[in-house]
């Protein structure tokens, strides 16, 4: 079997021709005339149809130039002449049954840490491919790596930023936007412990439409509770992961940092702050574990903000690279 190509963009998926050559060997002979069918298949409640829109999973990004059909399915009959059948992490006890010459795949787009709870014995060794957004999953030829790069630009630019932002904000004082719908206080990240110490020193407003979190967070909740914010009115924004595990930086990060709206992502993910510098273009944000107290974080930040130096230090990169533009919202 030939490995399918590595995902090189906004975490769509492009499984080449290669990908169906279950006989090994050259692919120079495939008929890419003929069309192959992708299924999704839906073994539990998880509402998996809203999850791959989320990430514009379809013929196209699927499978690039090559013929395929894209389908979600609930019915386990309703696999069998599939040619490949992907699998989210929510994985039911007993797996259907696998046909011959049939790929199977399993994509997660989660942490490590709710994918363990399932008990995957009964599906070991049934497996083809796998496909998630961490780096150190990717042990053989048959993983994929969902994943955004930055790419250095032809031509240098020469932009001051922190005019333009400027205009934006009004000139407003520091403040920081975040969006957020997982308060569970089994989050591992603590991020609504860090998001609450932040906001006693600069201005932090959340938008949330989760009971709990409009709850927890009820003294920094921004206008209206749940109303939309436009990312350009705010100087940062609070880019917190629910789980702090190796190379786990999702949209959190990805959206902001490839919109236009200059704001500046304050992070808190990945098991080391090596994970953000590995992935990320250099000087593109602000880690938390940079900083001694919030109290210490909210004073870079003020300085940030006061500062055109300390501002275009953080916006350099858009000068010197290229990022595939995130349009997908922003998930827990």
């Amino acid at each position: 079997m030939v490995p399918a190509a590595q995902l090189a963009a906004q975490e769509n998926v492009i499984l080449q021709e290669s990908s169906f050559n279950t006989t090994g060997g050259s692919t120079s002979h495939v008929d890419k005339t003929v069309a192959k069918k992708i299924i999704y298949y839906k073994g539990t409640n998880l509402p998996i149809a809203p999850m791959l829109s989320r990430f514009n999973l379809n013929s196209h990004s699927l499978c690039g130039g090559y013929k395929c059909t894209v389908e979600y399915v609930y019915n386990e009959t309703l696999t069998e002449d599939a040619d490949m059948i992907v699998f989210t992490h929510g994985l039911v006890q007993t797996p259907p049954k696998k046909q011959k010459n049939q790929l199977w795949t399993f994509q997660t787009v989660e942490s490590q840490r709710p994918t363990r709870r399932c008990d995957t014995k009964t599906w070991d060794g049934l497996f083809n491919y796998s496909i998630s957004p961490i780096r150190s999953s990717v042990s053989n030829q048959h993983d994929v790596c969902m994943s955004t790069r930055p790419v250095r630009r032809d031509h240098l630019l020469k932009e001051n930023y922190y005019k333009t932002k400027l205009g934006m904000t009004n000139g407003s004082e520091v403040n920081a936007l975040w969006f957020v719908s997982n308060c569970r206080p089994s989050v591992q990240s603590r991020r609504i412990e860090h998001a609450l110490n932040l906001s006693q020193y600069i201005n932090v407003q959340v938008y949330s439409q989760a009971e709990r979190c409009r709850t927890d967070l009820k003294s920094i909740l921004g206008p209206n509770g749940g109303a939309k914010a436009f990312y350009n009115r705010y100087w940062f924004y609070l880019a917190f992961e629910n789980s702090l595990c190796r190379d786990y930086i999702t949209e959190k990060f990805w959206k902001i940092i490839t919109s236009d709206s200059l704001t500046i992502p304050v992070v808190l993910g990945g098991y080391s702050m090596e994970d953000y510098e590995i992935v990320a273009p250099p000087k593109s944000y602000i880690d938390v574990r940079n900083f001694t107290s919030a109290k210490h974080l909210a004073e870079h930040l003020k300085y940030v903000t006061e500062n055109e130096h300390a501002f275009n230090y953080y916006q350099q990169w858009r000068n010197e690279y290229l990022i595939p533009k995130y349009d997908q919202p922003i998930g827990n």
